[in-house]
């Protein structure tokens, strides 16, 4: 399958050109015989798409550390967030205590 025509404009003179889309080279303008680089349109989107990627910042990530409490009742050992408060039911005993 051929590459879409792009246009392109030449830098010295500003006349636009249409070039084959898959096309990477110098080319020369046809009127003012200026000669520059063009790139394949893939690589332009590639280039493109990497420079949005770049630009983008990732995600801060919160890794939650988990804590070991030992049940009152049987002493099972459970895993809780850190930061948990709230009641926990042992899944050995089924008893309710206060995990903070």
């Amino acid at each position: 399958k051929e590459a879409e025509p792009i246009e392109t404009s030449c830098p010295a003179c500003d006349r636009t050109l249409r070039i084959p889309g898959d096309y990477s080279g110098v080319v020369r303008c046809p009127d003012c015989s200026e000669k520059f680089t063009v790139e394949a349109q893939e690589s332009l989107d590639i280039d493109a798409e990497l420079d949005a990627i770049a630009d983008v910042e990732p995600e801060q990530q919160t890794v939650e550390t988990k804590v070991e409490i030992a049940c009152p009742e049987c002493s099972s050992k459970l895993r809780v967030p850190s930061s948990y408060k709230g009641s926990v039911r042992c899944p050995s005993c089924s008893e309710v205590f206060s995990a903070g």
